[in-house]
């Protein structure tokens, strides 16, 4: 049994603040967290550990797996952002100090730049 993955179960049931794990041992930060409703739920978690447990890695690796996806994407997609970036800067003092309109823009080229927004948003979170 992990230690982390005990706590992130126990967590998911009991308020964080009403117990600690000393390794695998529960101890309670009050005597009335003690309770018979918080000892079966610690006996539900140990029970079930290893189908609960799998859920927690599973979740642990998706999100391992989309920041490495999201970084991979930052990398790749760097050049072609800083560029759209610039444009967009360029294009926003333009609209600015009154030199043009959203309207001027053709509507493909406004589809275009709301695709790209759309990605920049999709980088940056």
């Amino acid at each position: 049994m992990d230690a982390n993955i005990l706590c992130t179960l126990l967590a998911q049931r009991i308020p964080p603040e009403q117990f600690q794990l000393w390794g695998l041992d529960i101890h309670w930060m009050a005597p009335e967290y003690d309770t018979p409703e918080n000892r079966a739920i610690v006996e539900d978690v140990v029970a079930n550990y290893a189908s609960l447990a799998a859920g927690v890695v599973a979740v642990e690796q998706l999100a391992k797996l989309k920041n490495r996806l999201k970084q991979e994407l930052k990398e790749t997609a760097s050049s072609d952002a800083q560029i759209f970036r610039m444009m967009l800067a360029i294009w926003d003092v333009g609209v600015t100090k009154g030199l043009w309109v959203n309207a001027d823009l053709p509507t493909p080229i406004r589809a275009v730049a709301a695709q790209w927004k759309q990605k920049l948003q999709e980088i940056d979170s």
